[in-house]
């Protein structure tokens, strides 16, 4: 998701479903016009055996989305426990609708920060 100045936020749901714990250590967003951006992670996101993990309500993964486009599609890489990669494609969407009240982190020399926090 992405507010239009340049900050994104990676949401959506995540489900490990192996019987061992997991937790993702780190992102890549990679899309056709931009180059790879390496997402910040506000902390790891635990993946706890069979149960859904909301990004949107999990410490944030920001990305710089200055050329993101809503409704571009994305790579998104997804470093798991042990070095396990998980790609998928995501669309890009806009920071309205069902996304409107998710906050919105912007990252700055590689620190993740809620927009008013930038000095």
């Amino acid at each position: 998701m992405v507010d239009g100045e340049g900050n994104g936020r990676v949401v959506g749901t995540l489900l490990n479903t192996e019987q061992q714990p997991h937790a993702v250590t780190s992102a890549i967003v990679k899309s056709d016009g931009t180059p790879v951006t390496t997402a910040v992670l506000v902390d790891v996101i635990r993946l706890p055996p069979h149960e859904p993990v909301h990004l949107a309500d999990e410490p944030p993964v920001a990305v710089t989305a200055d050329d993101l486009t809503v409704g571009s599609f994305v790579e998104l890489t997804l470093d798991v426990t042990d070095g396990e990669l998980v790609q998928m494609l995501v669309p890009v969407e806009a920071r309205k609708g069902p996304y409107a009240n998710v906050d919105v982190i912007a990252v700055s020399d590689g620190i993740a920060h809620r927009p008013q926090e930038i000095v």
